[in-house]
């Protein structure tokens, strides 16, 4: 492997099985996708683990039930993140000056 390179993680689905519909880390209105099962029996077809990204709670849902946004939304959505992200940043760069300034009198 060239260097500087990352590796790219793949997972390997049989081919009797369905193909999901979703993917790990995508966003949907459950939460974000961390986990995936492909259930074969009474059930058959995915399940998702669907974490919410602002607690520790988790939802395991069937594919049918899994809400995707729109675009614009989920657009929105990532923005209003980053804009709240940068505020936690601006914070704690605050925080980490003035303990600076505490500690060297």
């Amino acid at each position: 492997m060239a260097q500087g390179r990352k590796r790219k993680q793949t997972v390997v689905i049989p081919s009797t099985w369905e193909t999901p519909k979703y993917c790990f880390g995508q966003r949907v209105k459950q939460g974000i996708i961390i986990g995936m099962e492909y259930f074969v029996d009474v059930e058959h077809g995915w399940k998702y683990v669907c974490s919410d990204p602002n607690s520790e709670d988790y939802e395991v849902c069937d594919e049918p039930d899994i809400e995707t946004y729109e675009p614009q939304e989920l657009h929105a959505l990532i923005k209003d993140e980053i804009v709240f992200h940068k505020s936690k940043i601006v914070a704690l760069t605050e925080q980490l000056e003035s303990s600076g300034e505490k500690r060297g009198r």
